[in-house]
């Protein structure tokens, strides 16, 4: 499945259509519709095959995702034969999860006959679940605006969110960017109701919450070299279950190194596609065509504009949710272009930066001058809000400093060395990044092999002094470095090479560009990503600016509106980028 709502009322299947249908439904898609005295559930069609919903005389069950069952033959005959499965193990009483069912997923499961209603989130809540609660009545949904929109909750807007995003890029856990929705547990068996009880109107709706797994700093590994051995191994494996002998499959690629880890695993007895998308061929570009040559991939590139992200903010906000990021839907419009819902899986690398090389972890802000040092921690430091505070009231400020605070106290109980990372790690909504993951499941079968539970279970055990200067990563995944090993990634280090080796090569490289630049007085976006210092040049961008009508969000926000906040060059532009989405209809 792609996208659930479920209400304990009992409801019409057009009015629940009526919601999902402006945010994650196109008019042709199937749509799967279950009611009872228990309420009512919406599902549509994913692209992930076995998953369809199953329905016995007593139970409801569906997945959302398409995770892989560990142990289990993942050649499914049916559509709905993952989610039968998955019911069996439920009636076998399964309780860890986490050992079961590797991926992103949700599973849903009713009980028609106790009137029970049962949500399972995965380790990290890389697919999101919100709640909503009012009047004695539930509301669950996988789309934060479905659920906003289905509850009449699209007005009623928490200013204290929507700082915290503008200022964040993300919405602290367990918040929304609606007062009366909130997040569900990551790695959770929400049980609704509790026990001997009903889903009958009351003042309050009954939870029960069992947590099957949490990232804690336990090391159940006796070395690094162990430690890499399970990550590329679990990685091999998760691979393995999803791909079947004739499977049309591709990647993402680009000139970094995930995308070559990820190409030397991917069987070469299989047809490979890479994709790219980019400005232009730049250096990114011919690059990432050189290593597709080497593995054996068929490259395939397609050009965007200058302004593609700002053309596509309406289209990709309302496919994220108001409270992510936009900026990350990368595959939106290419997807058609390049026809990706026509393959089997479509294979990424999101994650592997975050989870196992400290990309959020507090480093020496030497290395952000000169990216050849290796790196160096240092303690946590805090946001500086001080640019903001004159176009937002200081309590509101420390409201959101508040919140924050508050959830990296409970990191620092359960991650005491190394809270500060996993604050934007977990749960994964805190990831600023994991829009991309949101935007390409409902669009294709997407799978991002380092969100498989070995890499995440390495990511939360492994000691920071195993992953930093990639030392984890490069153990794991060396063998597939090699085919290029005298290859360039596109910040000028051989990815093969540790950190020491790589010292003058990386160093030299980067003065030579640094130089260059200079003498060309060169602005060209390298990268793959689009160059927002170029995009606020554009007339788009100051068109943008004048459509943000300052009367329709919230009083702040829409006070700092009227201060002209987007125009001030002290507030980072992707602050601005962030206050314009939560203007989008």
């Amino acid at each position: 499945m792609s996208d659930f709502i479920f209400t304990s009322k009992k409801d019409t299947k057009n009015n629940l259509v009526n919601s999902i249908e402006k945010y994650c439904l196109n008019k042709r898609d199937e749509v799967f519709f279950f009611n009872g005295v228990w309420g009512s559930l919406l599902l549509t069609k994913g692209w992930y095959y076995g998953y369809d919903p199953i329905e016995t005389e007593q139970y409801i069950c569906a997945v959302i995702g398409g995770p892989v069952l560990t142990g289990k033959n993942n050649n499914f005959e049916n559509a709905n034969s993952g989610s039968e499965l998955v019911l069996g193990m439920w009636l076998q009483g399964v309780y860890k999860w986490d050992e079961v069912l590797s991926g992103p997923f949700i599973v849903i499961i009713v009980n028609k006959k106790s009137n029970q209603m049962y949500c399972i989130t995965d380790l990290m809540m890389f697919l999101p679940v919100y709640s909503n609660k009012v009047n004695g009545d539930l509301a669950l949904a996988s789309h934060v605006d479905l659920i906003a929109d289905y509850c009449n909750e699209i007005g009623n807007i928490d200013e204290v969110s929507s700082l915290d995003f503008i200022i964040h890029g993300c919405v602290t856990y367990p918040y929304t960017i609606y007062r009366n929705i909130k997040q569900l547990n990551p790695a959770s068996v929400h049980a609704y109701p509790c026990p001997n009880s009903c889903l009958e109107k009351c003042s309050k709706i009954c939870e029960d919450i069992s947590v099957y797994w949490e990232p804690s700093e336990n090391n159940i590994f006796p070395n690094i070299i162990d430690a890499a051995q399970y990550l590329r191994e679990g990685i091999e494996s998760y691979i393995r279950n999803i791909i079947k002998d004739n499977s049309n499959i591709a990647q993402f690629i680009s000139a970094g190194e995930d995308s070559r880890a990820l190409a030397g695993i991917l069987p070469i007895s299989h047809k490979r596609d890479a994709f790219i998308f980019l400005d232009k061929m730049n250096r990114e570009g011919k690059i990432a065509n050189k290593v597709a040559n080497v593995f054996g991939l068929n490259f395939i590139y397609s050009y965007r504009s200058s302004t593609h992200y700002l053309d596509i903010i309406s289209e990709a906000s309302k496919l994220v949710g108001t409270g992510h990021q936009y900026t990350h839907a990368h595959s939106l419009r290419f997807d058609k272009i390049n026809n990706l819902n026509s393959y089997d899986a479509v294979f990424g690398g999101l994650g592997s930066d975050t989870l196992l090389k400290l990309h959020f972890a507090n480093k020496d802000k030497k290395r952000t001058k000169f990216p050849f040092l290796p790196q160096k921690l240092v303690s946590h430091e805090k946001c500086d809000y001080k640019n903001y505070e004159a176009y937002f009231s200081l309590e509101i400020i420390d409201l959101v400093k508040n919140r924050r605070d508050k959830h990296f106290h409970k990191l620092m109980r359960l991650r005491p060395n190394s809270a500060a990372e996993w604050m934007c790690i977990w749960p994964a909504t805190m990831y600023i990044d994991i829009p991309n993951l949101y935007c390409n499941r409902r669009l294709f079968p997407s799978y991002e092999v380092f969100m498989c539970n070995a890499s995440v279970k390495v990511a939360s055990a492994a000691p920071t002094n195993w992953k930093i200067n990639r030392q984890l990563f490069l153990r794991a995944f060396k063998p597939s470095l090699k085919t290029t090993k005298f290859m360039l990634h596109a910040d000028g280090r051989l990815p093969y090479y540790s950190w020491k080796l790589n010292l003058p090569i990386h160093s030299s490289i980067w003065l030579y560009r640094k130089v260059k630049k200079k003498i060309t007085n060169s602005n060209n976006n390298e990268g793959p990503w689009g160059e927002w210092n170029n995009v606020v040049k554009t007339s788009e961008w100051e068109n943008n600016i004048y459509k943000v009508e300052s009367n329709q969000f919230a009083f702040e926000i829409d006070n700092a509106v009227r201060q002209n906040i987007l125009l001030d060059e002290k507030i980072p532009i992707i602050s601005k980028v962030n206050l314009m989405q939560l203007y989008v209809k």
